[in-house]
This record gives structure tokens, sequence and C-alpha cells, in this order.
């Protein structure tokens, strides 16, 4: 591996190129500018209008395609619809580049355990999107939690207008189905769903039951079509009732004695997108201390998972 070599510093910097100039690949480039220790390299999109257009506020080079990356990077984050992730990641890996793929990491589990594959093969560092992975209020919540007997998560929203190539359990859902396999919690023993289309013609409305052996109970609700917008993990636990609101960063206890505690807010300076690219960048780099986010093995895991609720409601279909 080549590197670019910072002229402020002399330490070396990852060059990053950026496939997707949309709604999340903007917010990349913007991430990615402000890090030491990369190098916002190159620009690729569908749209060579919209990729000069953030070109001009990133400083990267627009480049026609994937070929012409070869050479003037080291690494990709790729910000592109659900339906090209596959394909487009599997490319970038043969070139043996290190993936930053936006979530999902593919859409049926057969696509992630190949990539998965692929990147073990090539020696490259695969990391999904799954950003609530640094949002403080999860990492506090995940501290304060013993022996969870009861967990509820919801992520609710309008219509974002975007995303509506695949179906709302791989698109909002897989943010907590990623979750709970950084709980440390393994493959559920039962899973039970419902899901309703509105306006996609593909399920945009879900809610999962999942349960363990152990008698963990865990309910899931994603919805694309609400009014209100919520991000919540809710728990029962050994210590009593714990609410994280994922949104506004706050974590609440109360065990059934004292009442609730007031709401404490919770590193509202932080930054989980800031935080995911420069722990990915870092691990490309190979330096210590890179903080873990989501590896393509948890991509996997919540790949499985969706593709286990999308079959409780008939195949994938399931919309009713």
């Amino acid at each position: 591996m080549s590197w670019a070599v910072a002229k402020s510093t002399g330490e070396r910097r990852l060059r990053v190129g950026l496939i997707g100039a949309g709604y999340f690949g903007a917010r990349h480039a913007s991430k990615l500018g402000g890090l030491p220790e990369v190098e916002l390299a190159a620009l690729v999109d569908a749209d060579p209008e919209r990729a000069e257009r953030l070109a001009r506020t990133c400083g990267a080079a627009v480049l026609p395609g994937l070929e012409a990356l070869r050479g003037r990077v080291d690494a990709v984050v790729l910000a592109t619809p659900a339906t090209t992730h596959a394909r487009l990641a599997g490319a970038l890996l043969e070139a043996d580049l290190h993936v930053l793929v936006e979530k999902p990491l593919a859409e049926t589990r057969t696509e992630a355990e190949g990539l998965c594959a692929l990147a073990e093969a090539r020696g490259r560092v695969l990391r999904v999107g799954h950003l609530e992975r640094f949002n403080p209020a999860f990492l506090e919540a995940a501290r304060s939690l013993r022996a969870p007997r009861w967990l509820r998560l919801e992520r609710l929203g309008p219509n974002p207008g975007r995303g509506l190539d695949t179906d709302v359990v791989r698109e909002v859902m897989t943010h907590d189905l990623d979750l709970l396999g950084a709980l440390g919690l393994e493959a559920p023993d039962e899973v039970r769903a419902w899901g309703t289309a509105i306006f996609s013609g593909r399920v945009d409305v879900a809610c999962a039951s999942l349960r363990w052996a152990s008698g963990l109970e865990v309910e899931l609700c994603a919805s694309r079509a609400h009014a209100r917008a919520s991000r919540r993990l809710e728990a029962l636990d050994s210590l009593g009732w714990l609410e994280a609101d994922l949104a506004a960063r706050s974590l609440a206890r109360a065990d059934g004695c004292v009442g609730q505690a007031p709401a404490a807010a919770l590193a509202p300076e932080l930054d989980p997108l800031l935080e995911q690219d420069r722990a990915f960048a870092r691990a490309a780099l190979g330096l210590p201390g890179a903080a873990a986010g989501a590896s393509g093995r948890d991509g996997l895991r919540a790949v499985a998972l969706a593709e286990r609720i999308l079959a409780s409601l008939g195949a994938g279909e399931g919309a009713r």
C-alpha cells in the first residue's frame, strides 16, 4: 500500500475515495475532509453534475468510475443504494481496497457472507455504517445494563425520500438489529414479525418479536411512515427500568422504589459519523487503539437477522 503524506505533520494519511454524492455521501465528505489522518482524494457518482457540485466543496477529484480509483486511493467509503452494495463492495475488495459500506452490508445473507470471506482472504478492512454504535446514549446504556429481561427498540420517522430501493427492515431496523449484536446477543431462538406497505411498494412499517431460550424478549418497531420521529431503547433489567433516547442522547433510570431519575444528557458534542469514519481510517492505517466500529461480520449478523424477520413476513414480501 502507498501513502499520502501530510505536509504539516509528516504522518501517514489514508487516501480515501468516496462513491456516492447523495445525502450520505455529502455527509461523509464533510467528515472525511476534517480528519487529519485522511486525504479525501477521489469522488465517483453516477450523476456527474452532482459529483462536481460536491467536489467543489471538498476538493476531491471527480473520477468516471471504479476502475479509475486504482492507484489513486487506498480505501473507499461506499454510500450508494443498498441494492448496489454487494456488487460494488465486492469489486472494491477485489481491487485490494479497504471498504466502509453504508448499512446494510448487502441485501442477502449469502451476499454478505461473500463480502466477509473476500475481505478476509484479501486481508482488507471491511466496516459497515452502523453508526449508532458510536451514539453516547447507546454506549452508556450498554455499560449500564445488567441481565436484561426485556428490551424494546423503536426507530420511527416520516418518509425520508431516500433508501426506498429496499424495505424498512433492511434500511431502518437494521440499525437496531446491529445494536443487539453490539450488546452481545446471539441469534434469537424465535422470530415473529408483522409489516405493511404504505407508499413504496415494499414494507414501510415493520414490528418484530424476538425470543431467546433464556427468557429474554426483544420487541422492535421500524417505520418510515410516521408523523413523528423517535429513536429509543427501553429495557427492564435486574436494576429496574432503563430508557435511552438515542436522538436526544439522554439516559434515564427508574428502580421502582425511588422513582425515575431525571434524564441525563450525554456528550452532545460527540459526532457519531465523524467517529465512525475516524475509526475506519485508523483501522485501515493499522494504527493502534482504533475504535471498534461494526465489522463485516457484524454487518452479516444484522443482514441474517433481517432476512429471518422478512421471512416471517412472508419470504420478504410480508406486506399485509
